[in-house]
């Protein structure tokens, strides 16, 4: 349904929305520029790249810039998580919650940013990538949006890695959660980087 709903909203006119990419966009490009507007996000830049090496901090780098300059942008929800769907009763269905995160960005900033929690949390679960349960779901989504391109996979990695700047910059952080990301992310970036 998430899928579905997203494509829906992608559809609408872009008359009187916000045409500015969403805020996520922006803090993850800061983070990967500069490692972020405060010490604990430049500590969680310099961990990840420690972790992840050169080539592939370049890697997510360049894949922001991509999608940051891509000018085939849509009404985008923004952060379009899990959380923010609402269930109603069995005649009205599946509901979006929008909210400040609103603004326009590429179609599948969104669809990967769904993508990327779906990953992100097979992962804290300890769900191997193999499980048919998590491929099902990811394959839903996907079907429901109607359109998959590399360009969603890469968007979901931005996505942990935008997570992990807003872990550090929003939460009382654990550093040790780096190295727990760490086989994820170098996993995540080198397959997208085979098939690109």
């Amino acid at each position: 349904m998430a899928g579905l709903l997203l494509a829906e909203l992608h559809r609408l006119a872009p008359d009187g929305f916000p045409d500015a990419l969403p805020p996520g966009v922006n803090r993850l490009r800061n983070f990967l520029t500069t490692g972020g507007a405060s010490h604990r996000t430049l500590r969680a830049a310099a961990l990840i790249l420690t972790a992840l090496g050169h080539e592939r901090w370049g890697t997510l780098s360049n894949w922001c810039e991509r999608l940051v300059h891509d000018e085939r942008r849509v009404v985008s929800h923004g952060a379009p998580g899990l959380a923010c769907l609402v269930l109603g009763p069995a005649d009205d269905g599946v509901q979006f919650l929008i909210g400040d995160d609103l603004g326009a960005a590429p179609w599948y900033w969104d669809i990967g940013w769904l993508l990327g929690e779906l990953t992100e949390l097979r992962h804290v679960l300890g769900t191997p990538a193999t499980d048919p349960t998590w491929a099902r779901l990811e394959s839903t989504l996907l079907a429901g949006y109607g359109r998959d391109q590399l360009a969603v996979r890469r968007t979901a990695v931005l996505r942990i890695v935008l997570h992990l700047h807003d872990y550090a910059a929003y939460a009382d952080w654990d550093e040790a959660e780096i190295g727990r990301y760490q086989a994820l992310l170098t996993e995540l970036i080198d397959r997208v980087r085979e098939e690109e």
